[in-house]
């Protein structure tokens, strides 16, 4: 019996130059709508993600410089910052403390510490995180609408309209800010118990207060106070401490749109900022383009209202702030003495 052929099925292409042709240009259509398809999914992932990241409200930046008492970060108004504003402060993934906005600028803010333990471990090139509340998201961009919307401010090549605009428009802020009295506070306790196998024990407790009071325009007049203090109370099952700490206390006079801004307590000169704060006296006066400074006090005693005097500081500053308020240059030189010799010179 004769086993059965297979014949083996060949395919036959017939070449056709015409043919040829179209079906390559399908296949390179077809290619170029595969990669802007391809194109155009990847952008929508990114818008996504990026109004994600947008509705979720969180900011990040970074330390970009340290003094004794403050730390400055790359964040400002223009992120949604505001004074007494919460950070959390992280290094790598790990979050090492919690930070108080103190002054904000349009890109740059100063930071002081919560817990002065923390302080000690922060470091240039840490991150800086907030969550700006839909609240004050809302408040930028109604802002920025009812600017807008000014005639002088959207007409062409007007620039000295634009900033008649929005000096009339910072000068509403600031009156607003003025004319409230802001309180913030913050009370936390901590326990730990501990009991060992030989029926041993121990405990310990730490509750701590922080309090910050700013009183505006003090009965009606041009003068402001504030306080600003940290006190916790230690104890456990051999020993017990409390400790108050007074970061500043103060009384600042200054005018709406006036030249002189002076002030005496436990005070911080906004064109000394570098140095810290200080308890003696501050002033600044202004004439138009220019603004110069001086402060002179002792060295603060931060667990109590005492005054070293010992420890001596001085210093004066210059500064050029042109009506664009676009640039900003500033001078300043700063002598510590300490018993009666000098100690540092800052410049």
């Amino acid at each position: 019996m004769a086993l059965p052929t297979v014949q083996p099925e060949l395919n036959v292409i017939t070449v056709t130059p015409g043919v040829m042709t179209v079906n390559v240009m399908t296949n390179i259509i077809e290619k170029k709508n595969m990669r802007r398809i391809y194109l155009i999914t990847w952008f929508t992932i990114l818008i996504a993600v990026s109004c994600l990241q947008a509705q979720s409200g969180l900011v990040e930046g970074s330390v970009t410089y340290k003094s004794q008492e403050l730390i400055y970060i790359d964040l400002g108004t223009r992120d949604g910052l505001a004074v007494d504003d919460t950070l959390e402060i992280w290094h790598g993934q790990d979050r090492v403390g919690s930070a108080i906005v103190r002054q904000a600028a349009t890109k740059t803010a100063s930071c002081f510490g919560i817990n002065p333990g923390e302080f000690e471990a922060w470091n240039i090139g840490d991150k800086v995180r907030f969550h700006r509340t839909v609240q004050s998201t809302q408040a930028l961009a109604e802002e920025a609408l009812a600017v807008a919307s000014d005639s002088t401010a959207t007409a062409p090549f007007d620039t000295l309209g634009r900033y008649k605009a929005s000096s009339q428009q910072s000068v509403r802020v600031v009156e607003a800010r003025k004319a409230e009295t802001r309180f913030f506070g913050k009370l936390s306790s901590r326990y730990l118990g501990v009991r060992n196998s030989d029926n041993t024990s121990a405990n310990f407790n730490q509750p701590s207060v922080y309090f910050n009071l700013n009183v505006n325009n003090i009965s009606g007049s041009n003068f402001s106070g504030n306080v600003l203090l940290r006190g916790r109370r230690r104890s456990s099952s051999t020993e017990t401490e409390s400790q108050t700490r007074v970061y500043s206390a103060g009384l600042t006079y200054e005018k709406d749109n006036g030249p002189i801004w002076a002030s005496v307590g436990r005070i911080y000169h906004p064109q000394l900022g570098g140095v810290g704060t200080v308890d003696g006296v501050g002033t600044s006066l202004r004439w138009n383009s220019f603004q110069a400074g001086a402060l002179v006090g002792f060295v603060p005693v931060y667990d109590s209202l005492k005054i070293d005097t010992k420890s001596f500081k001085w210093g004066i500053s210059g500064s050029f702030v042109p009506l664009s308020r676009n640039f900003l240059a500033t001078a300043a030189l700063m002598t510590e003495n300490k018993e009666g010799g000098l100690d540092r010179q800052y410049v």
